[in-house]
């Protein structure tokens, strides 16, 4: 069928489905442009160019489609003398780096079609005799994004690795981080602490009285103190740490066993000092023995004797003292008190701040009847001592610079080719003018452990090529590049973007070359997850952002490996966060370079009762520094540590201010916010306004989207729920179920790997937001082995393992509106990356574009298509797959011809049950 009328070849840059001879029977022109010189000419067609194929060819990682000349790249040869003479004139001026292009396009009566701008590559040129051989290269980004594919580069970096037109880089803009919000998830620690396996025995302790009478002891009318003649003994017990002692409780000081005269208050003889805020739960078991004796005075007229005694165990945290069991008292009226073992123990929880002190001992105080005896004799014998601590901590919250995943894409982008704006993805957008709703990925942000640690000395660092491959291992993402008026733009879209059940073309006209199995997309296991998390340390246990195995009902084919090097580890992320806390926040950290992936909720766009609050505060210095004090009731969401804030309605103090700490206080008898500001002021209580920008941040995502989380310590401080490996492998689901399309849907996908916490399970709520593939609301237990229904349902499996192989005949219009449509470029959107059908005696196969080659000269076409999953309401006729349910093999044999649909052999295991 010819185009209608009026035929203008002009205007059919997308080309047409429908075939057009007079597309085909254009001229071809060539010219060279020179950008630097500002000049044009036309040339004859270079020599190799007549053997040239057009080729439309899917990448296998990325499944975007590339519209190539013969290519990467094709060797030309031009003998033309004026082609030669400004192509050597160009290279003069500038040498090998000299951008030249090669514009080549169709020509008629209508006028000219420009079809395709190649890059001449003139530091591979080659000059012999009269000729000149050059390799000319298609003109897009993905030659700049090649070169550059594994390049680290830099969120602060504001110069391209590509040369403008005076050879000097060109100068782009970075972004401007946005503010992460994080809190705190909780971490639970347990640390025990008990002697040696051996008994320990002090073997008998001499003290001696400092009395002043020649009886040593004192008259009876002296004052006998506890410090003048000894009466009172605190015994300690050698405690050491079986583990290593946990950043929660340190710092660790020990206990040797010991029998002294001073209270471990006023000796500074602390077991251990907490080092963070938390609730802590001490178990304490003690068994032990104490014996006592009196010395004679050398000069005494009657023995002494010790009329009473008394024997306590004491557990002090802080200013409140624990009795550890019950006191032993006695009365042994002799000089020697005799053995007294104490076997007690104690559970005790509290909420306690960093800097508390912990203390340990027992007590014996004696009371003898008389100031005639020269000292005490102690011994001290342990028989077992333990305290176990059981650590649930939290730190206060933190602010630190991130950025959306589309900021750190785009800027990429921007240092490889030079070009700002020229990366498109609604997945990874927000709400714009072009997008009504978020993409589900735009909530994802990007920050480094050094920002997390709340420092901004080391930009955000990566490469393109670690970085989409890290998102593709979490979203599923592919890539293809997409032709507009100021150049090629890199689309960036879930994988199933690229397969879209839209079709572009019918065939009727075909040849099968061949059909195979396509054993590239057989699997016989997966693996997913994180390739870096906490492996050591406290909770390694609980985290379940680690990695994955499953195996596969698949005897043939490699590993699906969706392997993540971002890290979404909360733990690692709390463990980096809470240096900035520690006695030494400077020192560096295990994760300061690595990258982390943050699940946030937004806070942009606030609205004013969000974005400002008003309060009774109190302006005062605090050891030195500038303080911010308030009701803890009235903070708004946004104040953490890191937070840039305006101050108004105060006398002294209005202005910008940076919270460089932050910490919720008991401060007089009341809940208080406690801000240490960036700068002085001047001591006031006043009626204060605090305020952030209406588009200040983000606040890191918790368990607020699910109805369900069960399985780790504290669900509503857990981060990066919706990054679980279980949840990636439901993203990736319909790319893997394609391989399993004749599989039984009730064949089992077993779970055979678990990294640390596989307990975890989780359910969305009803009206959280969605996220692509994991939003069905069920109760996801994330070890629990799979079906293979559970892959292709609800999302159907896009394509089957089978690729067949067809030549037919195209036209110039069709191949260019293939690359039109392929692209994304047409502009009819239902077109967009679509299907071929082929209709014939065998009925319908419906396929997706691996590859088209194309000869211009004689309409030759070679295309090899990824057959497309069919569903049942797709299939021809009224009965469908399920009328054969109950068919077995001898009834197929004997049916009569015709009596069995044609695209039976279209059914799968699954359209039976």
């Amino acid at each position: 069928m010819a185009l209608p009328s009026p035929y203008s070849l002009p205007d059919l840059f997308y080309g047409s489905a429908d075939a057009d001879h007079r597309m085909s029977d254009a001229d071809t022109y060539f010219r060279l442009v020179s950008p630097a010189l500002n000049q044009i000419i036309s040339i004859r067609e270079p020599i190799g160019w007549d053997g040239a194929e057009w080729t439309l060819e899917r990448d296998t990682q990325w499944h975007g489609i590339n519209f190539e000349f013969t290519g990467e790249e094709a060797v030309l040869r031009f003998q033309q003398v004026e082609a030669i003479d400004f192509i050597e004139l160009n290279y003069s001026r500038s040498g090998p780096n000299v951008t030249l292009f090669l514009e080549w396009g169709l020509t008629d009566n209508t006028g000219d079609l420009a079809l395709q701008t190649l890059r001449l590559n003139l530091a591979k040129r080659s000059k012999k005799g009269g000729e000149l051989t050059i390799p000319a290269e298609r003109y897009s980004v993905h030659p700049d994004i090649r070169a550059g594919w594994d390049t680290v580069l830099s969120m602060d970096q504001k110069k391209s690795l590509i040369n403008d037109s005076s050879n000097n880089p060109v100068a782009i803009t970075p972004p401007a981080p946005s503010i992460l919000v994080l809190h705190s998830q909780r971490i639970k620690k347990t640390t025990t602490i008990k002697p040696m396996p051996d008994f320990q025995d002090t073997d008998w302790v001499s003290f001696q009285n400092d009395g002043t009478s020649v009886l040593q002891g004192g008259s009876v009318g002296q004052s006998v103190g506890q410090f003048q003649a000894f009466r009172h003994f605190l015994l300690y017990f050698p405690l050491t740490v079986e583990r290593a002692s946990p950043a929660e409780v340190d710092t660790y000081l020990g206990n040797n066993l010991e029998v002294d005269t001073s209270l471990p208050q006023s000796s500074g003889h602390a077991l251990l000092k907490i080092a963070t805020d938390g609730e802590y739960t001490f178990s304490v078991v003690i068994d032990f023995q104490v014996d006592c004796r009196l010395q004679r005075a050398a000069i005494s007229i009657s023995p002494p004797k010790i009329d009473d005694y008394t024997l306590n165990c004491y557990l002090v945290v802080g200013n409140t003292k624990h009795v550890v069991g019950s006191q032993i008292a006695g009365s042994p009226g002799s000089r020697f008190m005799g053995v007294a073992r104490y076997t007690a123990s104690l559970t005790y929880t509290e909420k306690l701040p960093k800097n508390t002190d912990v203390y340990f001992y027992a007590e014996l105080v004696i009371n003898p009847s008389r100031a005639n005896w020269r000292g005490t004799d102690v011994r001290l014998l342990v028989y077992s001592a333990s305290i176990n601590i059981t650590a649930n901590t939290y730190a206060p919250p933190s602010a630190c610079p991130a950025y959306p995943v589309f900021d750190v894409l785009s800027h990429f982008m921007a240092c490889l080719t030079g070009r700002q704006n020229a990366v498109q993805s609604s997945y990874y957008s927000f709400a714009g003018n072009d997008q009504p709703t978020d993409g589900g990925g735009s909530h994802r942000l990007i920050t480094n452990g050094y920002y997390v640690r709340g420092f901004t000395g080391k930009p955000v660092q990566n490469s393109m090529q670690k970085f989409l491959s890290s998102l593709q291992a979490i979203d599923a993402i592919g890539l293809s590049y997409k032709p507009t008026d100021d150049g090629d733009v890199l689309v960036i879209e879930p994988i199933a973007n690229f397969y879209r059940d839209n079709k572009m073309l019918s065939l009727s006209s075909y040849s099968v070359i061949e059909e195979e199995t396509a054993g590239e997309y057989l699997n016989t296991g997966v693996e997913v997850g994180y390739s870096t998390f906490p492996d050591e340390g406290p909770q390694v246990l609980d985290e379940f952002n680690t990695k994955q195995q499953y195996a596969l009902p698949m005897r043939e084919g490699a590993t699906y490996s969706a392997v993540s090097d971002l890290i979404a580890s909360g733990y690692a992320l709390e463990m980096t966060r809470r240096a900035q806390f520690s006695a030494q926040p400077n020192d560096s950290t295990t994760y300061d370079d690595n990258n982390f992936i943050v699940c946030a909720s937004q806070l942009a766009q606030l609205t004013p009762e969000h974005s400002e609050v008003t309060v009774t505060a109190v302006f005062f210095m605090v050891a030195g520094k500038a303080s911010l004090v308030f009701d803890l009731f009235y903070k708004p969401a946004w104040m953490a540590k890191g937070v840039t804030f305006l101050v108004s309605g105060t006398e002294h103090n209005d202005g910008v201010y940076k919270a460089i700490d932050y910490l919720d206080s008991y401060v007089g008898n009341k809940n208080q916010a406690v801000v240490t500001l960036d700068r002085q002021i001047t001591e006031e209580l006043v009626v204060a306004t605090l305020s952030v920008s209406m588009d200040f941040a983000f606040q890191a995502e918790r368990d607020e989207s699910f109805e369900s989380v069960t399985g780790v310590l504290d669900p509503e401080t857990t981060y990066n729920l919706r990054l679980a490996p279980r949840f990636n492998l439901l993203r990736h689901a319909p790319y893997i179920a394609g391989g399993l399309i004749y599989s039984n849907g009730s064949e089992p996908i077993r779970c055979t790997y678990v990294k640390n916490n596989g307990t975890l399970r989780t359910k969305l709520a009803d009206n959280a937001e969605g996220d692509l593939n994991i939003d069905s609301r069920k109760l996801i237990q994330h070890n629990d082995d799979l079906t293979v229904a559970d892959l292709k349902y609800p999302i159907k499996p896009i394509w089957k393992p089978e690729r067949i192989k067809i030549s037919t005949k195209l036209s110039t219009g069709q191949m260019l509106f293939l690359r039109a449509c392929l692209t994304g470029a047409h502009p009819d959107p239902t077109l967009h990356y679509g299907f071929i059908e082929l209709t014939g005696s065998n009925g319908v196969i419906e396929g997706f574009p691996l590859s088209i080659s194309f000869k211009r000269s004689t309409g030759e076409a070679i295309l090899i298509l990824l057959k497309k999953s069919l569903s049942l309401s797709q299939l021809q006729g009224q009965r469908g797959c399920s009328f054969y349910g109950a068919y077995v093999f001898n009834v197929f044999e004997a049916s009569q011809p015709g009596a069995i649909d044609p695209w039976i052999e279209q059914c799968t295991f699954d359209n039976f049950q």
